[in-house]
């Protein structure tokens, strides 16, 4: 799973949380966040990545509900459930690609 992710970024993809639009499906509480790891939860512009294809909370680039968190609270929660039952990335759901990750990578480069 930790090299599909990686990969992803070699082929110049970000966080799919850092996408433009991730207002809208989840939720950054970076009062939870370790000091210095804020910049993980930074939006990427659609000037410097395009957004392809839905946001998918389950993507092998998503990160999880307490990811760099320095307390135990979640880091970030899907709208749709902010109590953080619902999974978020990959880590809950056995790795791998998911349909949305292959989408992505045809149509970046094919």
């Amino acid at each position: 799973m930790t090299v599909q992710h990686e990969m992803m970024h070699c082929m110049g993809f970000y966080h799919t949380q850092s996408r433009a639009d991730r207002d809208s499906y989840v939720r950054i509480y970076l009062q939870n966040v370790m000091q210095g790891q804020e910049h993980n939860f930074d939006k990427v512009s659609t000037s410097v990545a395009s957004l392809y294809g839905a946001y998918d909370l389950l993507s092998i680039m998503h990160y999880d509900c307490y990811s760099f968190s320095k307390n135990g609270y979640p880091t970030i929660t899907s709208l749709n459930d902010p109590s953080c039952q619902t999974s978020l990335g990959q880590p809950h759901v056995g790795g791998g690609f998911r349909n949305s990750d292959v989408k992505k990578l045809n149509d970046m480069y094919c």
